[in-house]
């Protein structure tokens, strides 16, 4: 927790707060109004999305969990 309150960053949604009471533990982060990367690809019609487009879609999202190094 101390060192989501440190990590800023203009890619990164900021962390809010935590709560831990018992069982019940939550990590909150700043509200997304656009929605999540997930949300955004799950709608896309791929048949009429660009080929390079699609290939670099999936470059970057395999480089971000190959590479999910802490900050």
């Amino acid at each position: 927790v101390k060192l989501l309150m440190t990590v800023h960053h203009k890619n990164l949604v900021s962390f809010v707060g935590f709560c831990d009471e018992g069982t019940n533990m939550i990590v909150l982060y700043e509200y997304m109004h656009n929605g999540s990367l997930r949300d955004i690809l799950s709608g896309i019609n791929l048949d009429k999305f660009h080929f390079y487009s699609v290939m670099n879609l999936a470059a970057l999202y395999s480089i971000n969990h190959k590479n999910n190094m802490a900050i």
